[in-house]
């Protein structure tokens, strides 16, 4: 990629009623959830049972019931940067990054590459898009809605597509299976 297009490109994506919990989960480490030194449930924790454990008050919190209780309509919160392994072993320079922000109907999960959420600029710019996209949506994406709606394949174009794969394979001598039933 070259730098000069990473610097003007803003490239995010939306969550709607997002699962996460890597911020409450980073939470656990704060002294007022864990008592020790280094929070770590293996080292200080492993005699104790889930429910007696001192963050055990944090299990049943999602990040966007946190951030539905800290945010105002159209704000953000602080950005954050992704803990998953899968990110951090395949990502390399995109390492994904995420906000929470309230659009009024819901908490939404932004996430967005390392090189725009270190940009102010492209940031600002993927809250300020996504914002005003939930408003013309009523809590959703409008552009998301109509990609949605563009990209159901009719029976038609199904049919088709099968067609042509069945051909492709016929032409190569490869045998096609088809059931009874999908014949019907």
């Amino acid at each position: 990629y070259s730098s000069s297009l990473l610097n003007t490109l803003a490239t995010a994506s939306y969550i709607s009623l997002p699962g996460s919990t890597e911020v409450v989960n980073s939470l656990r480490m704060n002294h007022t959830y864990c008592p020790y030194d280094k929070s770590s449930c293996h080292d200080h924790c492993s005699d104790f049972s889930p429910l007696e454990r001192p963050c055990h008050d944090l299990n049943s919190i999602l990040d966007r019931q946190l951030f539905g209780t800290l945010l105002n309509t159209g704000e953000r919160s602080a950005v954050f940067y992704s803990t998953s392994p899968v990110v951090e072993e395949h990502y390399g320079p995109h390492q994904i990054y995420f906000y929470y922000l309230n659009v009024g109907e819901e908490i939404g999960r932004v996430e967005m590459p390392r090189w725009v959420a270190q940009n102010e600029k492209l940031l600002d710019l993927t809250h300020s898009l996504v914002l005003d996209q939930c408003r013309r949506g009523m809590g959703y994406p409008a552009a998301l809605t109509e990609a949605h709606e563009q990209a159901v394949i009719s029976g038609s174009d199904r049919e088709s597509f099968k067609e042509l794969v069945e051909t492709t394979l016929d032409n190569h001598h490869i045998p096609v299976f088809t059931s009874e039933k999908s014949r019907a």
